[in-house]
């Protein structure tokens, strides 16, 4: 299994309700703890020889000094090795690729998120639509009449139009062994 099927298993109902400000999809302290067998069968912590949980960012050594966790986003093929320390495990809010922006698919329309204005800050969402060029009157006419009823199904049914963004994989911890490779995909939930 992967951590992100595990991850999935875990939020298939929705966020777990968490006090940890505006990260909504994040599993930290005693709930890790619960999941700590299973993490430790998924691909990714399979290597690892002793899983420590904790409830802080940062711990003290025995001899006095502090480490820091550190957050590692997950790719395909990412591998923890030895000893590690798992502070937490989250998604990150939506992320939109802004070439998927103007990615029509089937309907030949799509909704933006909501952006901001480079000028004033002020939100706004873009309604993109697509259609034909080089067409005669009669064509242009029947054009005219499937874009407007293009635009009046947007706007009755948003849901179906939006751009959906992909959530990324952050683990946050200490580990002794980290394998990662730069040519490998970044997986997302």
């Amino acid at each position: 299994m992967k951590i992100v099927d595990l991850l999935r298993e875990i939020f298939r109902n929705g966020p777990i309700p968490t006090n940890q400000g505006n990260i909504d999809y994040l599993i930290s302290g005693e709930l890790l703890e619960l999941y700590k067998d299973l993490i430790l069968e998924t691909d990714e912590f399979s290597e690892v020889s002793n899983l420590r949980i904790i409830n802080s960012p940062s711990i003290e050594e025995p001899n006095g000094e502090v480490r820091h966790c550190n957050s590692y986003l997950l790719y395909t093929n990412t591998q923890f090795e030895g000893n590690c320390v798992l502070y937490s495990m989250y998604l990150t809010p939506p992320i939109f690729d802004k070439d998927e922006l103007f990615n029509l698919g089937t309907n030949s329309g799509s909704i933006t998120p909501e952006l901001y204005s480079e000028i004033d800050f002020r939100p706004y969402r873009g309604y993109y639509l697509k259609d034909s060029y080089n067409m005669s009157e009669k064509d242009k006419e029947l054009s005219r009449e499937r874009l407007h009823e293009l635009l009046d199904d947007m706007i009755d049914n948003p849901m179906e139009y939006e751009v959906k963004g992909k959530r990324h994989i952050i683990i946050r911890g200490i580990f002794d062994n980290y394998i990662n490779s730069n040519l490998q995909e970044k997986v997302f939930y």
